[in-house]
């Protein structure tokens, strides 16, 4: 639903992973995580908190993200 309204508004949406839903109407580009970090506005993470996902934002992470670029942990 994110990806639908900030479609909506004119973003551009890019992803890192494939997600349990997914919206064959929307334009989803893949990106690596660097280049994605590094030209994204808006990092919007949606994923729960588990062994895989543990220390996924760490300072390489938040290093890596464009200045001006804002993070939003659902």
């Amino acid at each position: 639903q994110v990806a639908a309204i900030g479609h909506s508004m004119g973003m551009r949406i890019t992803t890192l992973a494939t997600t349990r839903f997914s919206n064959s109407n929307l334009p989803v580009e893949k990106l690596p995580q660097a280049e994605l970090l590094s030209t994204a506005d808006v990092v919007s993470l949606h994923c729960p908190l588990n062994s895989q996902t543990q220390n996924l934002v760490n300072q390489d992470f938040l290093r890596q993200m464009k200045k001006s670029g804002f993070l939003v942990n659902t």
